[in-house]
């Protein structure tokens, strides 16, 4: 048995003869004496004829909870733990103690700054006599929905196809330079840019919409060719000659989304992505993402 907040994870072994498990569930400590296969009056069932060997139950926030796993076997008998297994609700101490090691930077401030706001007016009710245990605990889960996300703030840099420019046109020689580079821009999974040259690039130009501003790059690769992507990097330039590396993908191993967040705020008219290990520059997307001002 183990407690995650208000969530009890029960897991349970295999015998040789058992086929499926039903679980089940009382809050009533006489009826957890009892066999729920024999006698299933004040049993909930919770999850029957799995051959999962563990279940998370997501009701533990007051109170204690009752488990007995019942064994279908293979002679079409069945078979259930002689004792329960127990789970208690966490104090209302406990419960606050978890809420104070909330730590700002995953949220918004003025969010962040209402849920520690709402976690001191808790406190100071639970130092009031009469104050109910239960109706703490559920004051501060609800502060919980107080928190914003700082990714809400995350807004993406609107490429255009008249930024964009490969160093060549699409392999085998297709196209234009402008249509191979806006590949990794269009938005389609299954398109992307694909060059000429073991060493390679995409050019964005951002003119009068500049400048490109990026907290956040994200990059796919080509589904295909996982390999190609690990190497490339992404560069700033405001003159189109002095070039800053902005970041270096690595660790490609899947067909997935990958983010790196800055350690600065980078800002300039031009970004290059550039691949000189004869990937041919061949991401299927590309996002540049910035974070509006975070108000407190």
């Amino acid at each position: 048995m183990e407690r995650k907040a208000d969530a009890a994870v029960v897991r349970w072994n295999k015998p040789e003869d058992a086929l499926t498990f039903t679980l089940h569930r009382t809050a009533d400590a006489r009826t957890a004496r009892t066999d729920p296969a024999s006698r299933p009056s004040g049993w909930e069932t919770l999850i029957s004829g799995t051959r999962e060997l563990a279940y998370t139950d997501g009701s533990l926030r007051h109170g204690t909870r009752y488990y007995k796993v019942v064994a279908t076997t293979v002679g079409g008998g069945s078979r259930s733990a002689a004792r329960p297994a127990e789970a208690r609700a966490e104090s209302p101490a406990a419960v606050l103690a978890r809420a104070d090691a909330v730590t700002a930077e995953k949220w918004t401030r003025r969010s962040f700054a209402a849920f520690t706001a709402e976690l001191a007016r808790i406190r100071t009710a639970a130092g009031r006599p009469g104050a109910g245990e239960d109706a703490l605990i559920d004051a501060v889960y609800a502060a919980y929905d107080l928190l914003v996300p700082v990714e809400t703030l995350l807004r993406t840099f609107p490429v255009t196809p008249s930024m964009v420019e490969a160093s060549t046109v699409q392999w085998p020689g297709t196209g234009t330079r402008a249509s191979n580079g806006w590949r990794a821009f269009d938005g389609d999974d299954a398109t992307y840019t694909d060059t000429l040259a073991a060493e390679s690039w995409i050019d964005i130009d951002a003119g009068d919409a500049g400048p490109v501003v990026i907290d956040v790059i994200r990059l796919l690769p080509r589904s295909n060719q996982l390999a190609r992507a690990d190497g490339t990097v992404v560069k700033g330039s405001d003159d189109g000659v002095t070039w800053h590396d902005l970041h270096t993908v690595s660790g490609v191993d899947t067909a997935r989304w990958y983010e790196a967040r800055l350690e600065r705020r980078a800002s300039y008219r031009r970004i290059r992505i550039y691949d000189d290990h004869d990937g041919r520059c061949n991401p299927s997307g590309i996002e540049f993402a910035y974070f509006l001002p975070d108000e407190a």
